[in-house]
């Protein structure tokens, strides 16, 4: 999910430079639509009328999330000092399923080779954009609560990552989870590690888990604890899928987000 939310940090940073460079001073797309007409890349038809270099949206845009369907961005000049730009910019889609914010800076100097993004936050339903599709029984809203990093915007990747968020409302099969938070953050070599724990509902749950962003399957260690509010059945599938353990049962050694069943 990260690589392609990258790859939608780097898109909103081209059409920046390339809208920099296109329509300086008050242009705007209508006038460069205007002059160029058929000229203009097949891609641009989906900008706003009004997009520029301060403000525009570039509609209809897929495969920046991992899941959930075509999204909206929209980005707005948010300030200049002696180290860089800085836009506001937003992903939203049209049922409301994603709303996600964050700040963008092109450091001058450094450019694409450091591209700076913080103040991540926003909300995704897990329900609808995720677990719906694979016929999952799961329903909540990820509410990313701070994202921060460094995209090297040459090799398309990530340099520094942390993000921390949490589960509301969720449940399992009509269940509820209780308090659920996970926390990402990458290492030195480019994978991502996360940590996720719940409590609070019929799922006590403490994982780990090691990955890279260009890839579904995971490696996973953890344990989910035993629980007087479990659900016989669930009690009864993961005695027969997972190692039983004196506090619990062991998570499997790796998932596959595309197949997350055990």
């Amino acid at each position: 999910m990260m690589r392609r939310v990258v790859k939608g940090l780097l898109i909103i940073t081209g059409l920046l430079v390339g809208l920099g460079l296109a329509v300086l001073s008050e242009g705007r797309m209508r006038h460069l639509r205007a002059l160029a007409g058929e000229a203009l890349p097949a891609w641009s038809r989906a900008l706003s009328p009004d997009a520029g270099f301060g403000a525009g949206q570039l509609a209809d845009v897929t495969g920046l999330l991992a899941f959930g369907g075509p999204v909206d961005l929209r980005w707005q000049f948010d300030g200049i000092d002696l180290s860089g730009v800085t836009y506001k910019v937003e992903l939203a889609d049209a049922a409301g399923a994603v709303d996600l914010q964050v700040r963008l800076k092109v450091p001058f100097g450094a450019g694409w080779q450091a591209l700076e993004f913080s103040k991540g936050e926003g909300v995704i339903d897990l329900g609808a954009t995720y677990a719906a599709p694979r016929g999952l029984p799961l329903t909540g809203r990820l509410l990313v609560v701070d994202g921060a990093g460094v995209i090297d915007g040459t090799k398309k990747q990530l340099r520094s990552l942390a993000l921390t968020g949490s589960l509301a409302e969720g449940r399992f099969d009509g269940f509820d989870l209780g308090q659920v938070r996970l926390a990402l953050r990458n290492d030195a070599v480019g994978e991502w590690l996360g940590d996720v724990s719940a409590g609070g509902g019929v799922l006590s749950l403490s994982a780990q888990g090691r990955g890279r962003f260009d890839q579904t399957v995971f490696a996973l260690e953890g344990e989910i604890g035993e629980n007087p509010d479990m659900p016989e059945g669930w009690r009864r599938h993961l005695n027969q899928s997972l190692p039983k353990t004196d506090a619990g049962w062991s998570l499997p050694s790796e998932m596959d987000l595309d197949a997350p069943v055990f």
